[in-house]
């Protein structure tokens, strides 16, 4: 077999696997919503198999790693530990649901989704809604932590609770285009997923947490430099009763909109070679 030939077979392949356009492709993604809407729930039924408690688990390592560092903190900080303890939890949670969908976007062609992804006609939009949907139920179920921790610790709770759900479709859909760019470029540079563990890593330390950035002073708005920073106030606050504030709407905006039109222009030209980067 000559080597046209193998182009000729190669083409043909390529076109089994991607659809005729980014277009298409997009389109039947969220078309077949049985693929990333339902099937992540055996995805979690899963991951908890042969537990008793199953998701509660999760909750209970949170809180009760939330419930320890709260003490520590709070008395190092001289802070409320009232306040402190449901900001901590509502913070971290928020962190970790970013993070884990940030770290497991990076590289879903090449792990859990990789012999999916490359054995069936199956669109990179539809993968990457299916990881982030899983991700999602998971964070639901720290939610009923937070119910608890604001019944328990009188948060209040007050119409900016609305805000809560505009922040979460702004973290989404911000978490849609990281995750195709972020796997299609680590499926070409294996050395971006561990890359990305260790920037996610320092991320703890770096976003206002376990820490708030008013501690800066003056240089408070500095914060704002880590991108994470309004991925965690969008969520973290409506939870604790305060409105984030249209500077955090606005950045996810921005990330939004800048975002898509990188990964477009990416897709524009490496669309088809997805598939092969991850063989």
């Amino acid at each position: 077999m000559n080597i046209s030939e193998n182009k000729t077979n190669l083409n043909n392949i390529k076109n089994d696997f991607i659809g005729d356009n980014i277009k298409n492709d997009f389109i039947g993604a969220f078309q077949n919503y049985t693929f990333w809407l339902y099937l992540p729930m055996t995805d979690v039924k899963l991951k908890y198999r042969r537990t008793a408690l199953g998701p509660i688990w999760n909750i209970l390592t949170i809180l009760i790693t939330v419930s320890i560092m709260s003490v520590a903190w709070a008395t190092i900080f001289k802070m409320d530990l009232s306040n402190y303890l449901p900001r901590l939890y509502f913070g971290l949670t928020a962190w970790i649901f970013c993070s884990s969908m940030i770290v497991t976007g990076s590289n879903m062609y090449l792990g859990s989704y990789h012999d999916l992804f490359t054995n069936i006609k199956i669109s990179i939009f539809s993968i990457a809604l299916r990881n982030m949907t899983f991700h999602l139920y998971i964070y639901f179920h720290y939610l009923i932590g937070a119910i608890i921790l604001i019944f328990l610790l009188d948060v209040d709770i007050n119409r900016n609770l609305f805000f809560f759900l505009i922040s979460l479709i702004l973290i989404i859909c911000n978490y849609f285009w990281i995750s195709i760019l972020l796997g299609a470029i680590t499926a070409k540079f294996r050395d971006i997923a561990p890359m990305m563990d260790s920037v996610m890593g320092a991320g703890t330390l770096l976003t206002p947490i376990v820490w708030d950035k008013t501690m800066l002073g003056k240089y408070e708005n500095f914060a704002y430099l880590n991108p994470f920073t309004f991925f965690v106030e969008a969520l973290r606050e409506p939870l604790m009763g305060n409105f984030p504030g249209m500077h955090v709407y606005l950045g996810l905006l921005i990330f939004i909109f800048t975002g898509f039109l990188i990964l477009m222009i990416f897709l524009k030209y490496n669309f088809k070679k997805i598939i092969y980067w991850s063989t």
